[in-house]
């Protein structure tokens, strides 16, 4: 017989037989309960083998352990919960900031005991690479048997870039929990694989976008060269941005990066396949060491590109190459042939593509590769595009630890060697664009074809052949005011005033009730110097037309120095050309 008493004491009796002999037995024991083993100890006693034996008292002692857990017991580990092994990719620098939003991998938690644990926590933390641990992953109720796969978050710092090769990292993995109403914490190690900090698969082409690093302070530095000495070489009729993003090649040419393809990881071989993993330079990198394979070079012009406000995107060629395009918002699409220029419907503006590897070759060139490679391309259905700002969302641009190294800007003369060739292939493109076009009209005024192809050369920078078409015309008609006033305005732009003021004045006597030649009057009296005659200029062309006058007020008052007075640059911009 065996009584147990609150579950702890027994009290035991009985006979126990042997040898066909019955002996009288007592005894009692104690039974200790815990998370991880039952031990159950006990005394028993007989006054002898028989009864004819009762002067000899038998003693026995026992002990018996029941673990529920050795693993458990023997690792430190909990009976409540376990850890599985963590189910992670190899994870890349570069996107770091994308693994703050996405999980890096999951983890399953289970709990073998028969209890109910409530509030379940899991969170991860990486020495050194992490400030605080990822937020937890809460569990209300974990029922006992129960296994939940978790998904885990890791916000990392960007001292994750000094990770020059591949490596392990330990992730800690904490679990807190209530068992039994007591609060309780396990935490286990498990490894994850950070590959370098340039490495980059092409397995999703908006990645790319998180290479594209346009506030970096080597990038701001490169991205922002001589623009203010460079106003008065603007390329006419063109948008802003698109001066800008030829300047911005044009420097990159001039400070010598060079198209380098990488041999141990060239493009059109690991592009082809998504488990090579390839390696990217940072912009930073590229500008340092001068040279780049075409995904470099590539990520580099966007990045100055995007500093300075002008959108881009990645034309990736699958398998085989990666160049990029740029918006402007403004393009005279008549300029140029639609091989020049893409148009998309969903997207804003027009795009211009670029070749990146052709810095040195200037940026005309590598325009016209670009062009031609887009074609191309897409008549294969290789054509594959992203815009950089677009794929930021999901994949924010890395943030560098802080490098005090900064890239040298070349000269402005430097600069000019490829600009100025730029310029005039630019200028002779539209020129002869816009010439074609003017021989295909029929005009009314004898002379007026001629003025209209002198306005063009002009206006572009060909001043003696602007002239001499100005002068065909004038010797098919004496009676045409718009020529003389545009001879006028080109010898003005040559600095020759004395001729310049002699054709304003042949147009006055043709027609002096017309404001715009007397506001280019002005301005020529405002170059030479001469205020009072430039201020009589204007009120002349106010009388006519008030309306006319807004934008040269400046000319009220030439000898001034406030906000008004535009330099003489800005003043030959705002000649007015006249035609029919």
């Amino acid at each position: 017989m065996d009584i147990l008493l609150l579950n702890i004491f027994s009290i035991r009796s009985g006979y126990r037989q042997k040898n066909e002999v019955y002996n009288l037995s007592l005894g009692g024991g104690i039974k200790v309960t815990t998370r991880r083993f039952n031990i159950d100890l006990d005394y028993n006693f007989s006054p002898g083998q028989s009864f004819q034996e009762a002067n000899n008292i038998i003693h026995q002692f026992g002990i018996t352990a029941w673990f529920k857990d050795i693993y458990g017991l023997l690792m430190g580990g909990s009976s409540y919960i376990n850890i599985g092994e963590m189910n992670s990719g190899k994870l890349f620098p570069s996107l770091y900031k994308y693994y703050s939003k996405i999980p890096i991998g999951f983890i399953t938690i289970s709990n073998p005991s028969d209890k109910v644990l409530k509030n379940v926590k899991v969170s991860l933390f990486v020495k050194d690479y992490m400030d605080f641990p990822s937020s937890p992953v809460v569990i209300p109720v974990l029922k006992a048997g129960e296994q939940q796969k978790i998904d885990l978050n890791a916000l990392f710092n960007n001292r994750i870039f000094k990770i020059t090769e591949g490596t392990p990292l330990q992730a800690e993995i904490k679990v807190r929990y209530i068992a039994e109403g007591e609060e309780k914490e396990l935490i286990e190690s498990r490894d994850i694989y950070m590959h370098n900090r340039n490495a980059f698969t092409w397995t999703r082409l908006d990645k790319l976008a998180s290479f594209v690093t346009a506030n970096d302070p080597a990038v701001k530095k490169a991205a922002r060269p001589h623009f203010k000495e460079f106003s008065e070489e603007y390329i006419t009729g063109m948008d802003d941005n698109f001066v800008k993003a030829v300047l911005i090649f044009d420097t990159l040419g001039a400070m010598n990066i060079n198209y380098v393809k990488d041999p141990t990881t060239p493009h059109d071989k690991f592009s082809k396949d998504a488990n090579l993993v390839d390696h990217i330079q940072f912009p930073r990198e590229v500008l340092k060491f001068k040279s780049g394979d075409c995904d470099d070079c590539t990520v580099l012009y966007c990045s100055l590109l995007e500093n300075i406000g002008i959108p881009t995107a990645f034309i990736d060629v699958k398998d085989k190459h990666i160049f990029c395009m740029f918006r402007v918002d403004k393009l005279d699409t008549e300029l140029f042939s639609e091989d020049m220029y893409l148009k998309f419907p969903e997207k804003k503006g027009y795009w211009i593509p670029v070749e990146p590897t052709l810095f040195k070759k200037g940026f005309y060139k590598a325009w016209q590769r670009g062009a031609e490679e887009y074609k191309s391309y897409l008549e294969q259905g290789l054509i594959n595009t992203a815009e950089v700002r677009e794929s930021q969302y999901e994949f924010p641009a890395a943030t560098l630890p802080p490098d005090d190294w900064e890239p040298e800007i070349p000269q402005k003369q430097d600069i000019m060697l490829l600009y100025k060739a730029d310029k005039l292939a630019i200028g002779d493109m539209v020129i002869n664009s816009k010439v074609e076009r003017i021989k295909s009209y029929t005009f009314k005024d004898p002379g007026e074809q001629e003025n209209k192809i002198g306005i063009v050369y002009a206006r572009y920078g060909r001043h003696e052949k602007a002239l001499s078409y100005f002068n065909d015309a004038v010797e098919k008609t004496k009676e045409n005011y718009r020529v003389y006033c545009n001879l006028g305005n080109t010898y003005l732009i040559m600095k020759d005033y004395i001729q310049a003021e002699e054709s304003f004045d042949k147009a006055l006597k043709l027609k002096n009730d017309n404001p715009q030649i007397y506001l280019n009057l002005a301005i020529l009296y405002n170059q030479k110097g001469d205020a009072d005659k430039s201020k009589e200029a204007y009120a002349n062309a106010k009388k006519i037309d008030p309306e006319s006058v807004k934008e040269y007020e400046y000319l009220k008052e030439p000898e001034g120095d406030g906000e008004r007075k535009l330099k003489p640059y800005q003043q030959i911009r705002m000649l007015q050309w006249l035609e029919e």
